[in-house]
């Protein structure tokens, strides 16, 4: 893979869940102070040390579906969603077999859960979207049932 693709695959993943962050942070923020609490969500939920996961759970305990199944679905999709993006946010395909390093191409990288196989970005970027297609409209549907206003104005 050129270096250029995997820029612009690891891109928009991460700009697309920094959206899907961005609207559990709203979530929480209208669920706990029935607005956009500025303060809160950035000096709270944007703490670096605040991790995806925790987000997820709070997500998880505020969210009062009538469809457990479909709750659960959508929580496996998010932590689904949550490990490509850190794929993309962590790893570097920097490991090449019987052929020189470039500028132009990037390598391969050994998948963190099975390291006898290579981590193919494409596939997961495909992935990741699949995911998304049902995460996206399930997360603005808790923001309008909170009463979260788009766009958010502090």
């Amino acid at each position: 893979m050129d270096r250029t693709r995997f820029w612009y695959l690891r891109d928009n993943v991460l700009d697309k869940f920094n959206n899907v962050e961005t609207m559990i942070n709203l979530i929480i923020s209208n669920y706990y102070f029935h607005e956009s609490n500025k303060d809160f969500i950035f000096r709270v939920l944007h703490n670096s040390y605040f991790q995806t996961i925790l987000r997820i759970d709070l997500f998880a305990k505020i969210i009062k579906d009538s469809d457990a199944e479909r709750l659960s679905k959508i929580l496996s999709k998010l932590k689904g969603m949550s490990k490509i993006r850190n794929y993309f946010a962590h790893i570097t395909p920097s490991y090449f077999t019987n052929e020189e390093p470039s500028d132009k191409k990037v390598g391969w990288s050994p998948h963190p859960e099975n390291p006898t196989k290579v981590l193919d970005f494409e596939a997961e970027f495909n992935k990741f979207f699949e995911l998304e297609k049902e995460v996206n409209p399930y997360l603005l549907n808790a923001c309008n049932v909170l009463g979260v206003k788009f766009p958010v104005k502090f």
